[in-house]
């Protein structure tokens, strides 16, 4: 997976961890799916027929971008801006067969894309950062895990 940072990200903070420029990265990585998965349940709001389902999607694609704007909120609290890159490979490999499936109104390919290749690619590695990060409060690996990633585990500034 590439790289989201810039050589000259700016920071908020004068006296950064040593591993702040690894968490810049993890929350960039971190944004952008979450990014990702807004657009994809934005996407899926359009192909639905029932009102409900369609009002679920964009409930879901508000509850994405606040994961989003959570893990922006932690990274200013450790001193350090963070970026996202929706056209980056990995992501706009993910993005560009979501919108296949869109195009072609394959609601269970979109469930598919965004349910099992997205969110087990997030459970996933939350759950690895989680181990590697000090202080891990313990969470489920279910969809609540969303709420409680990286939470307290981020070194202070």
């Amino acid at each position: 997976m590439e790289s989201l940072i810039s050589a000259n990200s700016a920071v908020e903070c004068s006296s950064l961890s040593p591993t702040a420029p690894i968490w810049q990265d993890v929350l960039a990585q971190a944004i952008t799916g979450e990014l990702i998965a807004a657009m994809n349940y934005a996407s899926l709001s359009e192909i639905c027929d029932d009102p409900e389902e369609m009002a679920d999607a964009l409930e879901h694609a508000e509850i994405e971008r606040g994961h989003a704007a959570r893990f922006a909120a932690e990274g200013r609290k450790i001193g350090v801006e963070t970026s996202n890159n929706v056209e980056a490979i990995h992501w706009k490999r993910l993005r560009d067969a979501f919108l296949r499936r869109i195009a072609a109104r394959d609601f269970i390919g979109c469930l598919i894309i965004q349910e099992i290749m997205l969110e087990s690619f997030a459970v996933a590695s939350y759950a690895r950062v989680g181990k590697a990060a000090p202080a891990v409060e313990e969470v489920d690996t279910d969809r609540e895990i969303k709420s409680a990633r990286l939470k307290s585990s981020l070194p202070s500034c």
